[in-house]
């Protein structure tokens, strides 16, 4: 069922009276509650509209126990700019929203759940600008690279993703190329693209 006894109106669910005289009783009911519980996240916090749950770099309250039936939404907020909401785990994996870099979950509690969510590590690129040429940036993460630095443009720092999946295990790489401008040609690397030959710089970010 539902509902119980609340332990605060009577020691235990039984009541007995010797009846020696006329008595009247009216038990109390309230809902059963259920354990809504965060996994503690890092670059983020998730806070809940019920229940003070305030998991992540903001705080350490990670869990609560709520009314049978009552709603709670969940919000994931990303420790910005070094990281961003990247996806939802548990049970709000499938019902979970990004909006705007802010995550979203709705949850009905009807039984016990575990929630998680996952904060991308953003890594910042910067490009020492050129004379004479331009350099430019792909990425194997799920940016799109704005980088256009040099005589083409004056976009030169950019943050990337580091991993390119949600369990964090494989890491980007950022491909850099250098095009010399009319009457220039390509000679060396700097940075921590020392030593690679050639225009074309693939770095990972670790």
């Amino acid at each position: 069922t539902a509902y119980e006894i609340p332990k605060r109106d009577w020691s235990s669910d039984v009541c007995s009276s010797d009846l020696t005289d006329d008595r009247v009783v009216a038990p109390t009911f309230a809902p059963k509650q259920y354990a809504v519980a965060v996994t503690k996240p890092t670059g983020g916090t998730i806070t809940g509209s019920v229940g003070d749950i305030n998991c992540g770099t903001g705080g350490n309250a990670c869990s609560a126990d709520l009314d049978f039936d009552s709603s709670v939404t969940l919000t994931a907020t990303a420790d910005t700019p070094a990281y961003r909401m990247y996806a939802w785990g548990g049970a709000c994996e499938s019902v979970g929203t990004i909006v705007a870099g802010v995550g979203s979950c709705d949850l009905t509690v009807t039984f016990t759940q575990t929630v998680s969510a996952v904060f991308m590590p953003r890594v910042l690129l910067t490009i020492g600008e050129p004379a004479d040429g331009t350099v430019t940036a792909t990425t194997t993460g799920a940016d799109s690279s704005t980088i256009n630095c040099g005589t083409g443009g004056d976009v030169c720092s950019q943050r990337f993703d580091k991993f390119t999946t949600a369990d964090l295990s494989t890491n980007a790489q950022v491909t850099l190329t250098a095009t010399p401008d009319s009457d220039f040609r390509f000679y060396a690397w700097t940075g921590d693209c020392a030593g690679v030959s050639g225009a074309n710089c693939t770095l990972s970010l670790t």
